[in-house]
């Protein structure tokens, strides 16, 4: 067909533009004979749709060295291309060309310049140009709100939107889209359900990209169930809907239930965009489905988007997920352009599985670093261990004026929290004031925890106690805190002040707060806890049941831990050695064994622990024959088991109080001298019982060498001198008696020397 003119040719190019690949519409661009303005915006905006916004700008460059003079849609089109590849060289060139022609202070023009300036994270450029604009309506109020909330300043981008109110601009669709994803940023449940109201008042709630933000912001929230619910009400669904509910999906980490609704959009005949298939691949990298992955990978080359930069990334990311180094490298070799973020996931990749050499040498190649680029290699210091080598990347990295961004702080804050690292915790802390960093809720948690591991806990809840948004990991950080610093009373008022702030604890958190009940062994509390897991319905996780039988135990509750134990649908191997254990400890052997028996029928294969247990239950009922056969088990090299202290405690106290001291002597002659004086002193008590005086004198000196501060074995001594003495008058244990004190342990040492000597 012969197409007589430009206007056709236009019409044609705007159609593969929209219909058809990039590679088709270049190839209608390159055939038309002459081009003007809408023609040169036709492929420039195409490049940038199917990714290639390096393309773009050099069409961009072409088009005036063709004497073309770009219009307004040229230079916001050119501007969208810096965003995108977070160019602030090129960006600052344009802006210099848009000054220089004086249409700066247009109302869209000018937004572009701002919406291009936040992407770049220079808020301080973006800032003067919005100053600087004479016609300040609400596009560019708006730009500035979204420079702001996609820069981690979500509370100053709600502080615009509500001075812009104050300045008598009404807000529109693009506003609220940016307050949204402020409120999504800062996890703001409070100021989202109050822009979601201001929605409802404005009317509109039914538009479609609305509904979009408002699922992504109550998924990033957490609110889960009222995503699913804005999704089921909205009129229409586009891609952008399906998209917005598998991304609401991916944060709740319901990764197969987001690639089944990406397989329903065939079914509803919407055909995904890259962002779905992006969703889509990283629901398998998160579950490594390598067969779903490769599955998508087929579907993306015969629908002609390997050219989108976006989707190879995501590619790269789940042959990465996935353990596969060959696919990595082949995606990424065959990408016709690479984004920075092209080179970070790659760069991701060699950090997550340990390859710092790859790691380095790709970092060095990467052609515009950014601070992302940073913050993978740092991240990759930090997980190999290289904690030292990763403060060395974050001050080269501001040496190379590269601003520290929130993901930067929070790395390098729980590298000092790995290492104890104060002095470099305080210097970091003084780096995010300094920086003028808004504290997010991640960095707050990271600082919080870094003084908790750091031993300033005081400090620690000061931070706390300053965090804006409170969520679950920061309450419970600072619980578990408390709990391992010994202070469970504290640890436990704050998780009644954390249910008066409506934030619901997770399983975690019980066995934090079950542990401090059980530490203090105050059973009406426990009580109490247990009714709050019956009513969040998470009394059936295992290590909730398991955190209740520990605390039951510590309480001497047997009713209660029978009664946790029995309902325990899936129980593990500390599941049964709690309650073995606690059972022998009460004394209820018979059950303590019976329960053994059943552990092994189970399949269950005991461990040190449990024959701990084992063998205090057998001790105490008088079943000796069967712990000889329980210590051969611990001594058979295949179960890769250790003899421990606590079994010589236990054999040490079973055979003596079966007067089985010859052998109980034996085997603390081979016991190792680490924590052995609580056997010795076992074994003295057993001497004292049956009379043996030489055995009870070995003991004792035992005792006193270990821990000469010990006075515990002082009255058992002076028991066993007193029965001696009613049988013999070989000696004067009366003196002997009389040396029992701790004053005088070095002469009673000496004596009970000559003393054994002469038995």
């Amino acid at each position: 067909m012969h197409f007589p003119n430009l206007y056709s040719w236009n019409i044609l190019l705007r159609a593969f533009s929209q219909a058809a690949s990039f590679e088709d519409a270049k190839a209608v661009f390159d055939q038309m004979p002459c081009r003007d303005v809408i023609s040169w915006n036709s492929i420039i905006g195409a490049s940038i749709q199917y990714g290639f916004c390096r393309e773009a700008l050099s069409l961009f460059f072409y088009m005036q060295r063709d004497g073309i003079q770009p219009s307004d849609i040229s230079l916001i089109t050119a501007l969208d291309a810096c965003s995108n590849l977070a160019s602030i060289e090129q960006g600052s060139q344009i802006h210099a060309c848009i000054v220089e022609s004086g249409r700066d202070r247009d109302s869209r023009v000018g937004s572009a310049i701002i919406n291009m300036y936040g992407k770049c994270e220079d808020l301080e450029s973006a800032e003067v140009v919005f100053g600087k604009m004479w016609n300040c309506n609400l596009i560019p109020w708006s730009a500035m709100i979204s420079a702001y909330a996609h820069n981690g300043r979500g509370r100053t981008a709600l502080d615009m939107f509500y001075e812009m109110q104050a300045n008598g601009i009404q807000p529109d669709e693009i506003a609220f889209l940016s307050v949204l994803t402020a409120c999504a940023n800062l996890g703001d449940i409070v100021e989202g359900k109050q822009i979601h109201d201001a929605i409802l008042t404005f009317k509109l709630e039914k538009h479609v990209n609305i509904g979009n933000a408002l699922i992504n912001m109550y998924a990033k929230c957490g609110y889960f169930n009222i995503a699913k619910q804005i999704f089921d009400q909205m009129e229409e669904h586009d891609v952008v809907s399906w998209t917005a509910f598998i991304g609401a999906l991916l944060q709740a980490e319901n990764y197969k239930e987001a690639l089944a609704v990406f397989n329903r959009l065939e079914c509803e005949g919407i055909k995904p965009n890259h962002v779905t298939i992006v969703y889509a691949l990283d629901a398998c990298a998160n579950l490594k489905d390598l067969e779903n992955g490769k599955h998508i990978h087929d579907r993306i080359s015969k629908a002609g988007l390997l050219e989108n930069v976006y989707v190879c990334n995501a590619l790269i990311n789940m042959y990465g997920k996935c353990g596969c180094l060959k696919e990595v490298r082949e995606v990424f070799s065959t990408m016709s352009q690479r984004s920075v973020a092209s080179w970070n996931t790659l760069l991701t990749f060699y950090a997550q599985n340990g390859l710092i050499d790859e790691a380095f040498y790709l970092f060095e190649q990467i052609p515009q670093k950014n601070v992302i680029s940073w913050n993978n290699l740092i991240s990759a210091m930090i997980h190999t261990g290289c904690v030292d080598k990763a403060f060395d990347c974050y001050e080269r990295m501001k040496d190379e004026g590269i601003n520290p961004n929130s993901s930067t702080f929070v790395l390098v804050v729980d590298g000092c929290a790995m290492m104890k690292d104060l002095e470099h915790g305080l210097q970091i802390h003084k780096d995010i004031v300094c920086v003028g960093n808004e504290y997010s809720d991640i960095l707050c948690n990271a600082l919080a925890n870094m003084y908790v591991k750091c031993g300033q806990l005081e400090v620690a809840r000061f931070v706390f106690d300053n965090i804006p948004n409170r969520n679950l990991i920061s309450w419970s950080t600072m619980i578990a805190a408390y709990v391992q610093n010994r202070q469970e009373r504290q640890a436990l008022d704050l998780f009644w002040n954390m249910l008066q702030h409506e934030v619901i604890p997770d399983e975690l958190t019980f066995t934090y707060l079950l542990a401090a009940c059980a530490s203090l062994a105050i059973l009406e509390e426990g009580y109490r806890i247990h009714a709050f897991l019956i009513r969040y319905d998470l009394e059936s996780c295992i290590s909730v049941g398991n955190s209740l039988l520990n605390m039951y135990s510590k309480c001497g509750t047997m009713s209660s831990l029978k009664a946790v134990f029995s309902k325990m649908q899936y129980r593990d191997l500390i599941s049964w050695t709690s309650i073995i254990t606690a059972c022998a400890q009460c004394g209820d052997n018979e059950a303590a064994l019976r329960l053994f028996s059943e552990m092994q029928s189970e399949g269950i294969k005991p461990d040190e622990l449990t024959y701990v247990g084992v063998i205090a239950a057998c001790g105490h009922s008088g079943h000796i024959d069967d712990v000889r056969g329980y210590v051969s088990a611990l001594w058979e090299e295949e179960r890769g088991l250790l003899f421990k202290s606590d079994h010589y405690v236990c054999m040490v106290d079973l055979l003596g109080r079966a007067g089985h001291l010859e052998e109980a002597e034996e085997l603390l002659n081979i016991m190792p001298d680490d924590r052995c004086h609580l056997a010795w002193l076992s074994f003295l008590s057993s001497c004292r019982n049956h009379g043996d005086l030489k055995r009870g004198i070995v003991a004792a000196l035992s005792c006193l060498r270990l821990d000469p501060t010990n006075d515990t074995p002082l009255p058992l001594l002076r028991n066993l001198l007193s029965v001696s003495m009613k049988q013999s008058q070989q000696f004067d244990f009366m003196k002997l008696q009389n040396l029992c004190c701790k004053e005088k342990i070095d002469d009673l040492v000496k004596q009970l020397e000559i003393v054994y000597d002469k038995l």
